[in-house]
């Protein structure tokens, strides 16, 4: 066998390797987009119950008629807390194991709250913009939340909610 066909052949197997690699690749990002569409099916449960919140006259819903969600599905664990964006209070409900971030899509979703945000990959979601008020990083003022009127130390996508958990979002100074 000649050289020539030496390297045609092994170029060909390279160029194999290479379409089944690209083939597994697209396998697996098959199977992430199943669990993401798990998941998205699981948050439908809590986005129904959210509806209540929007068709309601005012954008608070009381404890008595947080309850009576509860009860009447009690094979879902619904909780809330309250989301208070300057002198705007919505009460949120979510699921045991949501994290904030997971809360604030299905708000912004049924339209109960705007914001714009950016995805860094290992660290999360991070908020700019909220209801159409902007960072201004030149000021040094930035979109800041407070638990339970305590500054949190952790962001969006990582903060877990907890029942009853007060979140106050503020645009304050933060060049520390």
């Amino acid at each position: 066998m000649s050289k020539i066909n030496q390297n045609k052949i092994i170029g060909l197997l390279f160029i194999m390797v290479a379409f089944i690699l690209i083939f597994l690749s697209f396998q697996k990002n098959d199977s992430k987009n199943e669990i993401l569409v798990d998941n998205y099916e699981n948050k439908f449960k809590t986005e129904v119950i959210a509806e209540v919140v929007i068709n309601k006259p005012e954008s608070v819903i009381s404890e008595v008629e947080v309850e009576k969600i509860k009860e009447s599905k009690p094979e879902i664990d619904y909780l809330s807390y309250d989301l208070i964006l300057g002198s705007e209070k919505i009460t949120g409900i979510f699921t045991e194991g949501d994290t904030l971030y997971d809360s604030l899509l299905i708000m912004k979703e049924k339209e109960l709250v705007t914001f714009e945000d950016k995805n860094f990959s290992g660290l999360g979601a991070y908020i700019y913009s909220i209801n159409g008020v902007s960072e201004e990083r030149r000021k040094g003022k930035y979109w800041i939340y407070y638990v339970n009127d305590e500054k949190a130390n952790v962001g969006v996508s990582n903060y877990l909610l907890k029942e009853k958990d007060e979140v106050r979002w503020h645009l304050e100074n933060n060049t520390n």
